[in-house]
């Protein structure tokens, strides 16, 4: 693994599965291995690791994260662990990973199985008419999101999707197309959705039935691909996270 990609790479493996994820990947020419951690919104990642960090020092009086860093006195070994509960990345020696990654696996059976259950935290269910331009401009008022603050999560039922699909990859991927664009209709409008890592979903979920109805949750953002109008805003989009039938 390129030791400058794990971190997009491991949050693509935690979304397509819907678990944690850990890459771990050798430093050039050193002993020292650097890893990446994505989770769910349930695990708390960092604290897992940091409990495993713990034990190791009392048990070895040593830090199990750490590498090794040229300095004006040559040589030194530095703590390498940081991040928070859904994002983290550390450095280990080459020797420490495997009984690392067993106590990791122990850690982790200990965990109530409803923890891994994957949660959405939906603040409203909208219907077609509340998605508007007007909308995103509130909720870009309350700017910036991140960590403990994350960008509003909606939900929509019973909507129509159109006929037409656009799969797409990027250009390592040329032998899978894991996301699709799509269109979502209601009367005499549209609106274009992205599903990333939703392809295979989509295809074995949505039928050519006109009459089928689906539910997606989903946030919305401006189309920044398509120009706008003079004097208007970019066209709006769904970023879909997850897509059902409607059982109405």
């Amino acid at each position: 693994w390129n030791s400058g990609v794990i971190g997009i790479d491991t949050d693509r493996i935690k979304d397509r599965f819907l678990r944690p994820a850990m890459i771990l990947t050798k430093y050039d020419h050193n002993d020292y291995v650097r890893a990446s951690v994505r989770s769910i919104p349930n695990i708390d990642m960092y604290g897992i690791l940091d409990e495993i960090q713990e034990k190791h020092s009392i048990d070895f009086k040593e830090n199990i994260f750490e590498m090794e860093v040229p300095t004006e006195d040559g040589l030194q070994i530095v703590e390498a662990f940081g991040g928070h509960s859904q994002a983290c990345g550390f450095s280990i020696h080459k020797d420490k990973v495997a009984p690392f990654l067993n106590q990791v696996r122990k850690e982790m059976e200990t965990l109530p199985v409803n923890d891994f259950k994957y949660t959405y935290e939906i603040i409203d269910n909208l219907t077609f008419e509340d998605i508007t331009s007007k909308l995103i401009s509130r909720l870009d008022k309350l700017s910036p999101y991140g960590q403990q603050f994350e960008f509003p999560m909606f939900a929509m039922e019973n909507c129509t999707m159109g006929n037409k699909i656009k799969p797409f990859g990027n250009r390592f991927q040329t032998n899978r197309t894991p996301h699709l664009e799509f269109t979502v209709l209601h009367k005499n409008r549209q609106i274009k959705a992205v599903g990333f890592g939703l392809h295979d979903k989509y295809k074995k979920l949505v039928t050519k039935d006109k009459s089928a109805r689906y539910n997606l949750i989903f946030t919305i953002e401006f189309d920044s691909k398509r120009r706008p109008g003079k004097g208007s805003q970019p066209p709006l989009t769904l970023n879909v996270q997850d897509i059902r039938k409607s059982r109405r």
